[in-house]
């Protein structure tokens, strides 16, 4: 129910996954909203009633062309408030339904901020969306069990985010003369980047190691303006989703510093940039949250530091700038672990098993039986 553009996290969900699947001999029509009526996300200015209008009658018009024409086996929709219209389709056609979430409601009104002024209505509508799910599909354990409390059932499956190792990986050497280390995606308050910035210009920031941010989104002109007015700062607009492995293999670290906006930190995170920093052997400074944290902790590939602390931010970077030796075990077990399980093919192949499972169960499942 959003324009999938290149760059972004939900882009390489979606294709990722798909092309897993095709891979694995399945027919997948994709069904998205056109380009230019995104209403999520990234943009600094304010979502118009009439950009709202225009997104829900699109979504409508995306499936009034699609759906009299086709009758899948199963519907796979990653959740929104608007998946509602799939989801009544669905029960009428008595067709099995997986809803992909990959956060909390909140996520909603951090997106939409207009979305707000009907928060009571949407969250009923959401509520009522996983109560009729046939599965769920949650990306962190967390998230898992929130969504099964509303769904008040227990076919929920974990399948976190994970990296294309064939295009994510250690293309070059990291340059220990020439240090940097890495923030890429959407520039959102979300994401740290006030921390980030703060973190540079601080005392404990080593001086020989420059902070490189890679992305665009509501925060950029305040990272360009920053970058200007420090040496130790270096934006970068977005990149190719084929160049940043040249880049995030160049940097000593990458960094996922999320905070917790909306409290969306509780249900768990599971960012890319976990995977596909350490896809390039990068090891990575995360927030002390669950999902990613519980990742780097239990891989020793990287520091896991406070939330929204810019000083144990400065701290970790000079911790790791200093120790090459250290930085690049830590690179390297990370590489290890995402080669072994978290590659996207890898989340493919499970998602299959799941999808397999409901076509087997389905009819059991629809009739209340399961």
């Amino acid at each position: 129910m959003q324009t999938l553009e290149q760059g972004q996290a939900a882009h390489a969900h979606v294709f990722e996954i798909i092309k897993g699947l095709k891979k694995r001999g399945w027919k997948v029509d994709l069904i998205q909203s056109s380009p230019g009526h995104n209403t999520s996300t990234s943009s600094s200015k304010t979502i118009s009633k009439l950009a709202v209008v225009k997104k829900i009658i699109d979504s409508i018009m995306q499936q009034a062309v699609y759906f009299p024409k086709n009758s899948p086996d199963i519907y796979y929709v990653r959740f929104h408030f608007l998946t509602i219209v799939i989801l009544m389709r669905a029960k009428i056609m008595k067709i099995p339904i997986i809803f992909e979430i990959n956060g909390p409601f909140e996520d909603v009104f951090i997106a939409w901020p207009l979305a707000k002024k009907f928060r009571k209505f949407l969250i009923y509508i959401m509520e009522y969306q996983l109560k009729q799910s046939t599965y769920i599909i949650a990306v962190t354990p967390q998230l898992a069990i929130w969504a099964s409390s509303i769904a008040h059932h227990q076919r929920v499956s974990v399948i976190p985010n994970g990296a294309n190792t064939d295009i994510f990986r250690r293309t070059i050497e990291t340059n220990y003369s020439d240090k940097y280390a890495v923030f890429f995606g959407t520039l959102a308050s979300w994401q740290g980047i006030d921390t980030i910035i703060a973190a540079t210009r601080l005392p404990a920031w080593p001086d020989d190691t420059k902070m490189v941010i890679i992305g665009d989104g509501e925060l950029s002109s305040k990272v360009s303006d920053a970058a200007k007015d420090s040496n130790r700062l270096v934006y970068l607009n977005r990149q190719k989703y084929e160049t940043l492995p040249d880049l995030i293999s160049g940097a000593i670290l990458s960094i996922s510093v999320q905070n917790n906006t909306g409290d969306r930190a509780k249900t768990g995170l599971s960012p890319l940039k976990v995977y596909e920093s350490l896809a390039c052997a990068t090891p990575i400074i995360v927030s002390d949250f669950p999902g990613m944290a519980d990742f780097v902790r239990e891989l020793d590939c990287g520091i896991v530091i406070e939330p929204d602390n810019a000083n144990a931010l400065a701290e970790a970077v000079k911790i790791m700038a200093e120790n090459p030796e250290l930085t690049n075990q830590m690179g390297a077990r990370g590489l290890h672990g995402v080669l072994a399980s978290h590659s996207w093919d890898a989340r493919a192949s499970r998602t299959e098993e799941v999808i397999v499972d409901v076509l087997k169960n389905s009819s059991k499942i629809l009739a209340g039986s399961i």
